[in-house]
């Protein structure tokens, strides 16, 4: 590996995407584009994305907002994915 490739390496994250919500309904869009999804923070690691997401799923019976179905199902199908991922290039 070159430093050249090293550096590209070392500078690749990860961020957390949720599905983008439709406006004036409580409901998901849920085959979206990942262009289009939302940013819910960004990270150094996919580990620590991953946490995160294990997190977030593992209290959300203790959550009001996660009540509603729709809302788990948008915690389930977020996505940790690397900042270099051509998908997140809108066309």
């Amino acid at each position: 590996m070159t430093f050249r490739h090293a550096t590209a390496l070392a500078l690749v994250g990860w961020y957390l995407m949720a599905p983008p919500r439709i406006p004036g309904r409580n409901d998901f869009r849920f085959n979206a584009p990942i262009s289009e999804w939302q940013n819910q923070g960004a990270f150094d690691t996919a580990d620590e994305c991953q946490k995160i997401i294990a997190e977030t799923q593992s209290q959300m019976d203790t959550w009001p907002e996660f009540k509603e179905e729709t809302n788990r199902a948008a915690v389930r199908a977020m996505q940790c994915i690397s900042t270099d991922d051509p998908r997140l290039k809108r066309n």
